[in-house]
């Protein structure tokens, strides 16, 4: 029976176009969605993806430590995020989104954000596809993941003042970073410092999102 890390090895080399497009894909929830249960599932998925993705860049074992900090970094948002909806059940008597602030006057509606996330989709496969687009040192469905993570994540952190939205949008930013930056920098030191950012982001997101809930 192949191991996890064989079973890692083999989805990266068949699997790297159909994992990076489901990731564009979970980025694309992460901007539309107005439930944070989805938001965190879409953010969880995306580390299981990713996996894929980053055995083309480092060792497989290493990917595999780096998805266990995902899916750690996720349980602590998940477990802050309904913290904060029971807080804010209680003070606000109803069930109020944790990816909405109050009074935000940012043109932040549904439709709005499935536009803009179609046209960032489809600009992240257009020049993904393209081989003077490349990025250097990585493949070519690395190239699209990295776009098209980027693209969404900013479009994510330019339309919320949510504390929870942002801490997704800034943990999909970091996860395009290191696609691309542990092909150029593949040390140990910088991977563990990366997945330190990851706890960090969560654990101040988790924080912030039960502070803001009680306002």
């Amino acid at each position: 029976m192949p191991s996890f890390t064989e079973i890692i090895s083999r989805f990266s080399l068949v699997a790297g176009r159909e994992a990076a497009i489901g990731m564009i894909i979970t980025a694309g929830l992460l901007l539309i969605a107005r439930d944070w249960r989805l938001a965190v599932g879409a953010v969880t998925a995306q580390y299981v993806l990713a996996v894929v993705l980053f055995a083309q860049v480092i060792p497989p074992q290493v990917a595999g430590v780096k998805l266990l900090i995902g899916l750690m970094s996720c349980l602590i948002l998940f477990l802050s995020a309904t913290q904060a909806d029971a807080r804010r059940r209680e003070i606000g008597g109803e069930a109020a989104s944790l990816l909405q602030m109050r009074g935000t006057t940012l043109p932040t509606g549904l439709p709005f954000r499935a536009i803009a996330a179609v046209i960032v989709g489809l600009s992240a496969l257009a020049v993904g596809g393209r081989p003077e687009s490349a990025l250097p040192e990585v493949s070519a469905d690395v190239t699209l993941a990295v776009f098209g993570l980027s693209g969404m994540s900013v479009l994510v952190l330019a339309l919320t003042e949510a504390p929870l939205e942002i801490g997704l949008g800034l943990l999909t930013l970091l996860t395009g970073f290191e696609l691309f930056y542990h092909a150029v920098e593949p040390s140990l030191a910088a991977i563990a410092l990366l997945a330190m950012a990851h706890f960090g982001i969560a654990v101040v997101t988790g924080y912030l999102a039960i502070l803001s809930a009680g306002r």
